[in-house]
């Protein structure tokens, strides 16, 4: 730079720099010693060019031809000249398809190597081969930025050796500063191969090493961050290196270096049927070459993403195959398909290999094969139609692997039941796949049966017996299912010993019982022993069921069910209907405790028991007698101003008329539902939405007036939500055990 700054300070053209004397260039500011001798040579350069210019021109001179037509002639020293990037001469109507085949100009510019300054802004120009840049004036490419005369005589030296040597290795290396250094590979062991080829490609030590690591290494690749800390480098420096060393490693002329080595990869690719792993070919690699050690496959699968560009190897188990004939050949899926079975039951991949090759050399003539490859028997049992299994490298039916090492238990089933033929017994299906299957040797038949429930191709028979549903031989409902059907084909709730009584010859009572207590997500405790589907419950109103009532008892499911500011009217009338006698009449004392052990129930299962406003909310505070007789008083005198109720002596008695037809048990239930129904309705407007108040029953029971017991039996854990005014917490309660705080 400081040398161009004296030119173009000093002087205005070339005929004046070389008419200056050279001793005189030490007179101007900021030239030294080292600036006039670079001058100096500038100089002897300019005459040089100018004599050769001179001699060109008189050649041409000399003949009447044009620079299209030398240029249409075999290469040489030269008509080399008459190229536009040596002569600047910009030719009209001429390409780089003019050229004369000896120039090669359709050699891709990315085969050869040039610097990264360079390259940069030849691919800028949108020059793509060799011959583009030979027919591009050297005075145009000298105006682009960054483009100076160094770059200019890199291509045309480029240029030179590639025209007059015909080798892009050759070319590429005679513009290198060290094109001196051996070009030989060294196949003594993989890591011998990887330096001297790295050695070559790369100019700088340390960009060296650091390839060199990612294309050998023990064990797992190295990471940017530890080559970082190796080399005291940032991860972001490792990668840039990394990328720059593998732009310049996979260009054609460095590629060419490995001719060899790919060339011995390519014939043990196809010495094996076309289609070799990572790992295998590691193994050959190694026989082949005699190398001590086995290279890690991955560190291999980093080199061969140098041949086969675009593709990346990372495990063992990738893949590289070649187009040969054998990969769609249909020979060795014939042998396979006829291979007997019948005396062993599973091969080993290489006696499947072996029998494949001796039948490929009676039906083949252009078969070469030694051995067939590992990865070629895996794809001939993949193209086998599902029928074999290749499995730690043997070769199974697909039936026979299936029960030895399956682990889908639905699989499993399935195959049992088909070899059978008719349905079994669960436990027998667990004995079958205990004895053949050796993930599922410990299963236990609980856990069989438990799968067959949920599958959809498997369907009970008989109890306990279950076949494949597209046999149809099925029919056989379990209680849960046979519950939901009676239900759905019942207009109302029923009572649990309805159900028991419609479906007791079909199936047991503690079976019936079990099924209404553990399917709480099928069937709904409403209380008083009624249960519903979840879904009718919730679609069912209070007005929709008192139609269903007769009209003498209409008007009195709306007294109860209407203008009520708190559930005592609801919960009142429900202790009454229930517990009353044959005449009609309720003990006075006995319907306040049954109607005070209602509240009691719900505050003891953590439930909301009333409103914030309401006396009853107060329970566990206030004395029990006090809450019995205040919250009582304003719904019976509500019931004694109905004209439905009157008292006499220390009973409350119901309207005959209204006690006759409450005789009817059919009615009876209609009117305990309406009310359960009016209860469930009011304490789902009063409860807070962010709350979690346990939904599990519905009403108090029949005979003691106190809460419902819960829906789950003593060896289940029963998670209970316990509400207060500020927080909510959870408690399990267990048998045996006390209430133990989460």
């Amino acid at each position: 730079m400081r040398a161009v700054n004296v030119l173009l300070n000093n002087f205005s053209s070339c005929d004046e720099f070389l008419s200056c004397n050279v001793n005189s260039l030490g007179d101007f500011r900021n030239c030294g010693r080292k600036t006039i001798m670079e001058l100096a040579e500038f100089r002897e350069n300019i005459i040089a060019e100018r004599c050769k210019t001179t001699t060109l021109e008189q050649k041409i001179q000399n003949r009447p031809w044009q620079a299209e037509d030398f240029l249409k002639l075999p290469p040489s020293e030269e008509n080399l000249l008459f190229l536009p990037i040596f002569s600047s001469k910009q030719l009209t109507n001429f390409a780089a398809n003019n050229l004369h085949p000896g120039f090669k100009g359709g050699s891709r510019l990315a085969d050869f190597v040039f610097s990264v300054r360079t390259f940069k802004i030849l691919k800028r120009l949108g020059l793509a081969t060799i011959g583009e840049v030979m027919v591009f004036p050297s005075g145009n490419i000298l105006t682009q930025k960054n483009f100076g005369r160094k770059c200019l005589k890199e291509v045309q030296n480029t240029i030179r050796s590639f025209i007059l040597s015909g080798d892009i290795t050759q070319a590429s290396a005679d513009t290198q500063p060290d094109s001196g250094r051996q070009h030989a590979i060294d196949y003594s062991s993989y890591k011998n191969l990887v330096v001297s080829f790295v050695q070559h490609c790369l100019k700088t030590k340390r960009d060296q090493e650091i390839v060199c690591i990612r294309l050998n290494f023990p064990s797992t690749m190295p990471t940017l961050e530890q080559l970082g800390s190796q080399f005291c480098i940032t991860r972001e420096r490792v990668r840039q290196i990394l990328k720059r060393g593998n732009s310049l490693l996979v260009v054609k002329a460095h590629r060419d270096l490995l001719s060899d080595f790919w060339e011995i990869i390519e014939q043990i690719i196809i010495g094996g049927g076309g289609i070799i792993s990572l790992g295998e070919l590691a193994g050959a690699l190694r026989s082949r070459f005699e190398w001590t050690h086995t290279p890690n496959p991955s560190a291999l699968g980093q080199l061969l993403s140098i041949w086969q560009t675009g593709k990346t190897f990372a495990s063992a188990t990738d893949q590289l195959s070649v187009d040969t004939p054998c990969l769609s050949c249909h020979h060795p899926l014939e042998l396979l398909s006829h291979l007997d079975l019948s005396e062993h039951d599973s091969y080993h991949f290489e006696v499947v290999g072996n029998k494949i090759l001796t039948y490929c050399k009676d039906h083949c003539d252009r078969n070469s094969i030694q051995k067939f490859h590992k990865a070629f028997i895996k794809q001939i049992v993949s193209a086998a139609n599902s029928k074999f299994i290749f499995h730690d490298d043997v070769v199974f039916p697909s039936d026979r692997w299936l029960i030895r090492h399956g682990e889908r238990l639905e699989d499993l089933i399935v195959h049992v039941l088909e070899n059978h033929g008719k349905p079994m017994h669960y436990s027998e299906i667990g004995a079958a796949i205990r004895k053949e299957n050796i993930k599922h040797r410990e299963i236990s038949d609980h856990n069989v049966h438990a799968a067959m429930m949920r599958y959809d191709t498997v369907e009970i028979v008989q109890r306990g017996t279950y076949g494949l549903k597209a046999w149809g031989v099925g029919g056989y409902r379990s209680v849960s299912t046979a519950i939901e059907d009676l239900l759905d084909a019942h207009d109302l709730p029923m009572r649990r010993s309805e159900i028991i009584k419609h479906l007791v010859g079909e199936y047991s009572e503690q079976n019936i019982s079990a099924a209404l207590h553990t399917w709480a997500s099928r069937f709904v405790s409403i209380g008083e022993g009624f249960y519903d589907r979840p879904e009718r419950w919730r679609k069912r109103s209070v007005s929709g069921l008192i139609e269903l009532l007769p009209d003498a008892l209409v008007n009195l499911a709306r007294f109860i069910t209407t203008n009520n500011n708190c559930s005592y009217k609801l919960v009142l009338a429900l202790v009454f209907t229930r517990g009353m006698d044959e005449n009609g009449a309720f003990y006075l004392p006995t319907l306040k405790e049954r109607f005070f052990n209602f509240y009691l129930g719900r505050q003891k299962k953590g439930e909301l028991v009333e409103a914030e406003n309401v006396l009853v909310r107060r329970i566990g505070e206030l004395d029990a007698g006090e809450i019995k007789n205040k919250a009582s008083k304003e719904p019976l005198k509500s019931f004694l101003n109905s004209n439905f109720w009157h008292t006499k002596y220390s009973s409350l008695y119901l309207h005959e008329v209204l006690v006759e037809l409450l005789a009817n048990p059919a009615v009876h239930s209609l009117l305990l539902i309406i009310l359960l129904k009016g209860i469930d309705e009011y304490f789902a407007t009063i409860t807070p939405p962010s709350s979690n108040y346990s939904k599990t029953t519905i009403g108090p029971d029949t005979r003691t007036g106190e809460a419902a017991p819960c829906l789950s039996d003593d060896s289940e854990e029963e998670i209970m939500n316990l509400s207060s005014e500020s927080t909510l917490s959870i408690t399990i309660k267990k048998k045996s055990r006390g209430k133990i705080s989460l």
